[in-house]
């Protein structure tokens, strides 16, 4: 049996959060932009990592746990250089 063949990945739980995700990574690269033009805080930028948090945790639920991991760090690290 070949590798491809021998992996089996079942999209069905990904599909279900998939809008919610998409907005999450939009309000977090919205604000980023915000952020990196004006340098300023924009507003809803805690609104918006607080989402892209939740959904690092939902990730990991639907076993895409390195996913999750990374979206996890990236929110982390925006409050590290927001604090800054």
């Amino acid at each position: 049996m070949s590798y491809q063949t021998s992996i089996h990945f079942d999209p069905t739980a990904l599909l279900i959060i998939k809008n919610e995700v998409d907005n999450s990574i939009k309000l977090v690269e919205s604000a980023v932009s915000t952020l990196a033009e004006d340098h300023t805080l924009p507003f809803g930028i805690d609104d918006a990592l607080n989402q892209f948090e939740q959904c690092a945790q939902v990730l990991a639920l639907i076993d895409m746990p390195n996913l999750g991991q990374l979206a996890q760090h990236t929110a982390e690290l925006l409050r590290q250089i927001m604090a800054h």
